[in-house]
């Protein structure tokens, strides 16, 4: 998904229809808490942290790091929960969610390798 992407997706869960609304928060939400926090922020955030710590370099910087990563696992199980509860409310989301993944894993995991 690219920036416009992005920013389409965003606007999208300002509008009122139900259903877009519904298409919308699943394809952000998927883009935004699985890949972005789950796949590129995590993996960033793990292999800072233990360069700092094999090398016992900086313990308040490890600290505040092992915080973040705390903080992000919150932001992906609220992430996971939210794609549970939406496609609870309609199944046919499954098709856009899986199509996100898909299509962003790929190219989030060449970012992180």
């Amino acid at each position: 998904m690219t920036h416009q992407g992005f920013a389409t997706t965003t606007r999208g869960l300002r509008r009122d229809t139900p259903p877009m609304r519904l298409f919308e928060k699943a394809k952000h939400t998927d883009f935004f808490r699985m890949i972005v926090e789950g796949v590129l922020a995590e993996t960033g955030y793990h292999a800072y942290l233990t360069t700092l710590e094999r090398n016992n370099l900086m313990p308040g910087q490890c600290r505040g790091v092992a915080l973040l990563k705390q903080d992000e696992s919150r932001h992906i199980a609220y992430g996971v929960f939210l794609l549970f509860r939406l496609l609870a409310a309609d199944d046919g989301l499954w098709a856009v969610v899986e199509e996100t993944m898909n299509t962003l894993l790929g190219p989030a995991w060449q970012l992180s390798n």
